[in-house]
């Protein structure tokens, strides 16, 4: 009994392995090459919400340029107005587009204060990239992925700079 529980465990070892190694592979693989370049946005709308106390929010409004660097190995390095990062990754989103709206996720990793009318304290952000629909042009949501005090929110349109 114990020899086929150990069996069947190295079976299910093996088989997550390959899903594991086969799920990689891919998202590396359909990430599209006309995400690759160097793109920038116009003074981008973010809102930044900050907690004046429980259950209350000030929200205050700003433009902000944004400026990505998309490598061929699928890593992105840039800036959301004053705060800059590096090696961010770019993974498909798990979720088909066709039900989230969101076909690949750039993981910039914690950033600091984007402007003066942001709050000062780290906050790990995301854009969530909408389908390509034009050629040299592409729509992200910006998205806090930790805490709920203070965050920016917004959606930046992305140019291809020549």
């Amino acid at each position: 009994m114990k020899t086929k529980i150990k069996h069947m465990a190295k079976g299910i070892l093996v088989l997550m392995t390959l899903f594991l190694l086969t799920n990689c592979k891919t998202n590396l693989n359909q990430t599209p090459n006309e995400l690759i370049g160097n793109w920038e946005t116009q003074n981008t709308p973010i809102t930044f919400r900050t907690k004046i106390r429980w259950m209350k929010y000030h929200f205050i409004k700003s433009n902000t340029l944004l400026v990505l660097h998309v490598n061929a190995n699928k890593t992105v390095s840039g800036s959301i107005g004053n705060a800059k990062f590096n090696d961010a990754q770019v993974v498909k989103n798990k979720v088909a587009s066709s039900i989230s709206g969101i076909s690949f996720i750039i993981r910039c990793g914690e950033i600091g204060q984007i402007n003066n009318e942001d709050s000062p304290n780290l906050k790990t952000i995301e854009l969530w990239v909408k389908p390509i629909q034009e050629k040299g042009m592409f729509t992200a949501e910006i998205r806090l992925i930790d805490g709920w005090d203070t965050f920016p929110m917004g959606e930046a349109t992305f140019y291809l700079k020549q």
